[in-house]
């Protein structure tokens, strides 16, 4: 039986294997001949896991259009699970007993598989055994560190011995049953040579590959308002896999450039990549393999799994009204003028603050590095849309605002900064589209900016987005964005879709689904699900009462923290590291000789920097005993030091505060640096707070900076200059003295309790 998900273990032994792992005898030898030919399958005895769809209906009382959607039918197939089936299987059946062996891999940034059982050695047949009888199937978390390009990490299996390939053609295609909190590339690994063989970013970039959709929902994606949140099964033929717009652009640099059918017949082996846009973790669960199924749940290109089951085949053919839908997975906007620049109508992101404010937008995929037409298709792709959280920051203005848009022609190239190019959108004639539509979901209110000639930007004409809670499509005629202008539509240059906020700190999600011109009954056709998501609120930082925690549960993550130690990292996200940066990264100090840091487990000294990783691991986060006259604890730096060797200072008024989740025999005092070295033996000087000692349970206790004060002036500190935050506390009487420090996260105000009912800490233990 499929275990829940989300109930792994958080055990811990993450190990590797290399491509080219040679693995010992196996009895399941079927699947594959030796010279690469099948033999015939027979279905499966074992028990298998099926599924049926559940219809998805328009919610007519959210949106203004009338699109109608299918319901989809129940799928009645099974999976044969011929190749691999998770619960009697420990290989896949190649016909070799040298291959069908799965392996794990990542990224040179600390990103890794963790697995939720003690592990064997990593260097023989069976290391994966315990994995199989645990999950019935091959399951684990997903552990991503950011760094300068996409954290990934993955698993796959062999198919050839090292410096072979074989011919898996005739099984026609691929059906996976999984469970995933990530979308799963599917890579069919073929020797191209180049960038392949050396690069350590992505090395599987110019495979052919399909992307199979995440089943756990949590984002307000159309692929996750649609999703599932159990095991589904999906299946792609091998022409659905297809090489990536990156390798075409790099060919020149590559040996060959394969086609799906073409990279059946030379394959080497199978994986399965998981990847992010920033720290994070994810679980997964795969648990079966089998032959292509046209019977069963299929993978669609456009969009990474099958439309009608997903309830997204509709009646109505919109192909005269809609000039861009996210389900299609591209990011032009058909404006009529494509062929005059090819950026023409692609959508972007940008940020319309005032001096003295900014915004951005987090993406729940990397766009593409180079500015080019097809840099944001992985976040169309993930959102079937564009879609994402914008961020306000305000410093010295009233308000932020962040921004969608597309220009109506050409642009007139002016400059680039970095992956960033600017130019000058030209103005075209699009009044025959009647007005605009637009299918979009927002947290917040949002706008509709239409930019046209000889009218200010200031002035430009607009109309109403409200907030909405579910996606749904609104449509203005060229009248009801510019009442007195008869001449509207006939010179636009760019359409924007804008969201303000007066807010330090404040958050929006946002999807943006539809383009399309003026239609009374809607120009796309899109299904408009009933959604309510989890508020940005909930796990923003922000001063005001509106935001509340959870309590009587261990729900601290709802506060999306900067640092939380159960998930066994080291660094502390403070906007100005990385995974492998010194700046956010954990150290142990004291302020004499005299006193005695005692750790429940060894400090690796051989680590370096990671040093505390044995007490991370142990503690679930960072603990300490100590004895003798003097403070002792754990601190940060916020960036990294300069060429100097001096700290930075930098800004953490977007945090407001922080919530702490810590257990403590005596008080806990917080100390904020602001000087260019750390001064240790005079930390007790410093300004700051101090949070109460607790009764053996975990405790959060949330400060706002206003309540870090210096203790003789009482003033409150500057939060736009901290160059390292210290954790300490004092062993009274030369006693012993312990605390665990067990996440961090930004202010919000609690709702009445700061307890949380967790498990004791392990120093306690």
């Amino acid at each position: 039986m499929l275990k829940n998900l989300l109930n792994i273990l958080a055990c811990v032994s993450a190990c590797a294997f290399a491509f080219g792992f040679m693995a010992c005898s196996d009895d399941n030898t079927a699947g594959v001949t030796e010279d690469g030919n099948p033999i015939a399958y027979g279905e499966s005895s074992s028990s298998v896991y099926g599924e049926s769809s559940s219809s998805v209906v328009s919610s007519s009382s959210a949106i203004e259009s009338s699109s109608a959607v299918q319901s989809s039918s129940s799928v009645e197939a099974v999976p044969k699970f011929d190749l691999w089936n998770g619960k009697t299987d420990n290989k896949i059946n190649t016909y070799n007993e040298n291959t069908g062996y799965w392996f794990s891999f990542s990224d040179d940034y600390y990103s890794r598989i963790t697995w939720p059982v003690e592990m064997g050695n990593e260097y023989t047949a069976d290391f994966l055994d315990p994995v199989f009888e645990y999950c019935e199937g091959v399951c684990g978390t997903v552990e991503l560190h950011g760094s300068e390009t996409m954290p990934w990490a993955g698993i796959g299996f062999t198919l050839a011995e090292e410096g072979s390939t074989v011919d898996i053609s005739a099984w026609g295609g691929i059906c996976v049953t999984y469970a995933s909190e990530y979308p799963v590339s599917v890579y069919l690994n073929v020797d191209v040579g180049g960038i392949d063989t050396i690069s350590n970013v992505s090395p599987f970039m110019a495979y052919p590959m399909i992307t199979l959709p995440k089943t756990v929902t949590n984002a307000p994606t159309l692929k996750n308002m649609l999703g599932s949140d159990v095991a589904i099964t999906r299946c792609a033929k091998w022409s659905d896999f297809k090489t990536s717009s990156w390798a075409e652009y790099n060919k020149a640099k590559l040996s060959k450039i394969y086609s799906g059918e073409e990279a059946a017949k030379e394959v080497k082996a199978i994986n399965f990549v998981f990847m992010g846009n920033s720290d994070g973790s994810g679980e997964f669960n795969i648990l079966g393999i089998s032959t292509y199924d046209e019977n069963l749940p299929q993978w669609n290109r456009d969009g990474g799994t099958n439309e009608r089951d997903l309830g997204l085949v509709t009646t109505n053919d919109d192909s005269l009204t809609c000039l861009w839908k996210g389900l299609d997975g591209s990011g032009i906007v058909n404006t009529g003028y494509n062929d005059r620049d090819e950026f023409v109508g692609m959508l972007y992101d940008f940020d319309v603050s005032p001096e003295g404010a900014y915004s951005k937008i987090e993406f729940p995929a990397y766009r593409e590095m180079e500015y080019e037409p097809y840099m944001y298709e992985p976040i169309i792709v993930e959102c079937k849309g564009f879609c994402g959280t914008m961020e306000f920051t305000l410093e010295n203005a009233d308000y932020a605002a962040s921004g969608v848009g597309f220009n109506i022609a050409e642009d007139t190239l002016t400059s680039c900064e970095g992956n960033t190019c600017y130019g000058e959108a030209k103005f075209a004639d699009i009044k025959d589209w009647g007005g605009i539509c637009i299918t979009y979901y927002s947290e917040k209110d949002a706008y509709l900016n239409v930019v046209v000639k000889n009218v200010p930007y200031e002035n430009s004409p607009k109309a109403s987005l409200p907030a909405s809670g579910a996606l749904v499509e609104k449509c203005f005629t060229w009248n009801d964005l510019a009442p007195n202008d008869p001449n509207m539509g006939s010179a636009v240059s760019t359409v924007q879709f804008i969201v303000k906020s007066s807010e330090d700190g404040d958050r929006n999600q946002f999807n943006i689904a539809g383009i399309g011109k003026y239609s009374a009954n809607g120009a796309c056709s899109i299904p408009k699900t009933s959604y309510t998501p989890i508020s940005s609120s909930s796990r923003t930082p922000r001063s005001s009462s509106s935001s509340k925690v959870y309590k009587d549960e261990c729900s601290f993550k709802n506060l999306s923290p900067v640092w939380y130690g159960p998930d066994g990292y080291l660094g502390v996200k403070t906007g100005y590291s990385t995974a492998t940066s010194e700046g956010g990264h954990w150290y142990a100090f004291k302020d004499n000789d005299e006193v005695n840091m005692t750790y429940p487990v060894l400090a690796n000294s051989e680590l370096g920097q990671d040093s505390l990783q044995p007490v991370l691991n142990y503690c679930q986060g960072l603990c300490v005993t100590h004895k003798g006259a003097g403070n002792a604890g754990f601190g940060f730096n916020i960036a990294d030091k300069d060429g100097n060797g001096k700290l930075q200072a930098k800004s953490l008024k977007y945090w407001g505060g922080m919530c702490v989740v810590y257990a403590s025999e005596y008080d806990l005092h917080i100390a904020i640096n602001d000087a260019e070295q750390n001064d240790f033996a005079n930390v007790s000087k410093l300004p700051g707070v101090t949070l109460p000692q607790t009764d053996g349970y975990a405790k959060i206790e949330c400060k706002s900076w206003n309540e870090f004060v210096d203790s003789e002036t009482r003033a409150p500190i500057d939060p736009s200059k901290i160059s390292s935050i210290l954790f300490y506390d004092y062993a009274k009487n030369n006693a012993s003295s312990s605390f665990n420090i067990l996440g961090i996260a930004p202010y919000q105000e609690l709702d009445g309790t700061s307890y949380l009912k967790c498990q004791e800490p392990a120093y306690l233990k």
